[in-house]
């Protein structure tokens, strides 16, 4: 959600107008254990708030798994937009299955937290792209 990551990791082949918030119900975010980014969780009467890319091109899923790595693969999850249109979305779900989620993640924690951590090493990260 962060558009300085986002910009990093996608550089230019995304465009911002693509963007729209989006919420999954049945779904929690929780912080992948040991880090500060977050992981989806199935949690029932949940529902976690995000934003959804729409029509991504080829560019932008290489560097989306680029960036991801080996620890996700794209999953489906049904979503609702801000403007109340129901769709079927990718997202990044965690490879490993049986992860131990007992810390909730906030994303406004996470600002203040693990931003500029994730932030530089993002940078880094994708300068080998």
């Amino acid at each position: 959600m962060d558009a300085e990551i986002r910009q990093h990791v996608f550089a230019d082949s995304i465009r911002e107008s693509r963007l729209e918030s989006a919420s999954a119900r049945g779904y929690r975010a929780m912080t992948y254990p040991g880090q500060t980014y977050p992981v989806l969780a199935e949690a029932v009467g949940e529902r976690v708030e995000g934003l959804v890319l729409h029509n991504l091109n080829a560019e932008a899923l290489a560097r989306m798994a680029f960036y991801e790595g080996p620890m996700y693969e794209l999953g489906t999850l049904q979503i609702v937009t801000a403007a109340g249109e129901s769709l079927l979305a990718h997202y990044n779900r965690a490879v490993e299955h049986d992860l131990v989620l007992d810390q909730p993640w906030s994303y406004e924690e996470w600002q203040s937290s693990g931003r500029l951590d994730l932030l530089e090493s993002t940078r880094l990260h994708m300068t080998s792209y």
